[in-house]
């Protein structure tokens, strides 16, 4: 009788995954292989593969590792020593060397309007102010001419 009780006792048909509630079931029957085919596929699947010739990963054979076409030839690599002539502090806003500009990133707002004002001939800000005091001259247009002003 001793033997009836306790100990573990291994399902002969585990779950893959527990049900919720009473449709719960043991898991612990065993390690199941998601990869292994059902009873009968394998063979389906290698009668597959032997009919069509299994393709290489893309651009296998390139010489620039999937980016057939394209002149990689210019990029330093990760582990490539550093050009002494270029300082460390070349693209950032302080130190030597060139500044934010030479990586091409779009500015912040108020950069971009006081380059923009900058940009504009003296003669047309003036006609720009002067169009701003007529009567006709909504109150957006007149904050445009306004912000241009304070920006220069």
């Amino acid at each position: 009788m001793s033997e009836s009780w306790g100990g573990a006792r291994t399902p002969s048909t585990p779950a893959v995954v527990s049900g919720p509630g009473a449709m719960s079931a043991r898991t612990d029957g065993g390690v199941l292989d998601p990869d292994a085919p059902e009873y009968g596929e394998g063979v389906e699947i290698q009668n597959l593969q032997s009919q069509a010739p299994m393709g290489g990963s893309p651009g296998a054979g390139a010489a620039g590792g999937g980016f057939a076409g394209v002149d990689l030839s210019g990029i330093t690599p990760l582990g490539a020593p550093g050009d002494p002539s270029i300082p460390v502090t070349a693209g950032a806003a302080a130190g030597p060397g060139p500044g934010p500009g030479v990586l091409g990133l779009p500015l912040n707002p108020r950069e971009e309007a006081k380059a923009d004002a900058r940009a504009l001939d003296p003669a047309f800000v003036q006609v720009l102010l002067a169009a701003s005091t007529r009567s006709g001259a909504t109150p957006s247009f007149r904050r445009a001419v306004r912000d241009i002003v304070t920006n220069l």
